[in-house]
């Protein structure tokens, strides 16, 4: 999947989407990934996970076949919402399937150092990944990526297809959100860190091409990303779990938001790359700690799954902030960095 993630909306730019056009395009998919997670709680539960998996990777690899057929196909074009449905679908399901197995399994020991593991140890295994999708998409074509991609999805269902029983099946209820005073400062908290996420794997790519329409370079850099975050990121979970996650996370956010305000500053400079260089180190620190103290709260319940609908829930407010500014400003990155670097403070008194 790191062949593909960062370039779905560069491919789009290539093809003559406008910028307004791919933001609807991202909106359309994480609101599908959001806003109904409830109901894919209750379908998670009734059907369980394997088969969860199993519906998630045919649908993930149509969505990018038809991501393929988009410069080719008028009808794609014209119902081009039908791809970022079937993305936000499929990879919602996903991510709360395996957000739940990990935090059952994770114990309570070292909790920080797992969710940094959890999290930048898939990076090692695919640093790599956005410079080779880079350089089959300058080879050949992204349609080729996509469809390459595409072909490895249903390869890697072989190997779940001998697994014999179905795996858990989480319980699932609407209890944090009927008890949504009690969790009113996590919802704040998600909606501030929503919003961070999203602008910086959503915008930095978009910058760095702009600036030079490389796309080599550009899948050389976030790979470079990719091993700053798997270098630092365990380092960080275990300075989390020696000190207190609420203390890194305090100093995360510090950081966090002078590097967006830096980022707003200098979007058309050539400090911009140095910045997210840079980046890869500062935005751990956050991101790792916040992680663990969502999982730490998500294992306060019997059922995980129940706490981590509400946290896909919450973060889609943020992104949506984010992402409704740039369809109606598309070219005014700086301001949503400033956005960013300004909440982003909120964490300082986490």
């Amino acid at each position: 999947l790191s062949l593909v993630s960062i370039f779905v909306p560069i491919y789009l730019l290539t093809i003559g989407f406008s910028l307004t056009k791919i933001f609807v395009f991202m909106f359309i998919e994480w609101t599908v990934f959001a806003l109904f997670t409830p109901l894919y709680g209750y379908l998670i539960h009734k059907i369980g996970l394997r088969e969860v998996i199993f519906i998630r990777t045919p649908l993930f690899a149509a969505s990018l076949f038809f991501l393929s057929m988009i410069d080719q196909s008028l009808f794609w074009q014209k119902f081009f919402y039908i791809i970022p449905i079937l993305k936000g679908f499929s990879g919602s399901i996903y991510n709360l399937s395996i957000s739940s197995l990990f935090v059952e399994y994770m114990g309570k020991r070292k909790q920080n150092e797992k969710t940094a593991k959890l999290i930048e140890l898939p990076k090692v295994m695919s640093i790599l990944g956005p410079f080779i999708g880079a350089i089959i998409a300058v080879l050949t074509s992204f349609e080729i990526l996509f469809l390459l991609v595409a072909a490895l999805l249903f390869i890697s269902m072989i190997q779940l297809s001998f697994v014999k029983d179905n795996l858990n099946h989480p319980y699932f209820d609407l209890s944090v959100f009927r008890n949504f005073k009690e969790y009113a400062r996590d919802f704040v908290y998600l909606v501030v860190y929503g919003l961070k996420i999203n602008s910086y794997f959503l915008l930095i790519p978009l910058v760095l091409y702009l600036s030079s329409y490389d796309i080599s370079s550009l899948g050389l850099v976030l790979s470079f990303l990719s091993l700053l975050g798997a270098l630092f990121g365990i380092y960080v979970g275990r300075l989390a779990d020696a000190y207190g996650a609420r203390s890194i996370i305090s100093a995360g956010g510090a950081m966090s938001a002078l590097l967006f305000l830096l980022f707003g500053h200098f979007v058309n400079s050539n400090a911009f790359l140095y910045l997210t260089m840079l980046s890869g180190i500062i935005v751990v620190f956050i991101n790792i700690p916040y992680e663990g103290y969502l999982f730490g709260q998500a294992r306060k319940f019997s059922s995980p799954l129940k706490y981590l609908v509400f946290k896909e829930f919450s973060l889609f407010f943020g992104r949506s902030i984010g992402l409704i500014f740039l369809i109606f400003y598309s070219s005014r990155f700086d301001l949503v960095f400033y956005m960013v670097g300004v909440s982003s403070f909120i964490f300082w008194f986490f």
